[in-house]
């Protein structure tokens, strides 16, 4: 079964390059690594959180500018 790992960058928690490098550093252990893909965090669930009551654990956190996701783009091409 291909492996796709999907990385999501939240500015402050998961967006240095030594965050990724631990990221690529675990999926490359996989034989069926095909990808590795950093994803910009958003907040495009806080509607829902609010509409069922719930503290969304991120709402302290920016959303992710799209330079800091270009930066990590280099974990596209870690597979094994």
């Amino acid at each position: 079964v291909p492996l796709w790992v999907r990385h999501v960058v939240v500015p402050g928690l998961t967006d240095s390059p030594e965050s990724a490098a631990r990221i690529a550093g675990l999926a490359r252990k996989y034989s069926n690594l095909e990808k590795i893909e950093p994803l910009p965090s958003r907040k495009l669930c806080v509607p829902k959180y609010e509409a069922m009551g719930i503290p969304f654990p991120l709402a302290d956190c920016r959303e992710c500018p799209a330079d800091t996701v270009e930066s990590l783009r280099f974990l596209e091409n870690l597979k094994n």
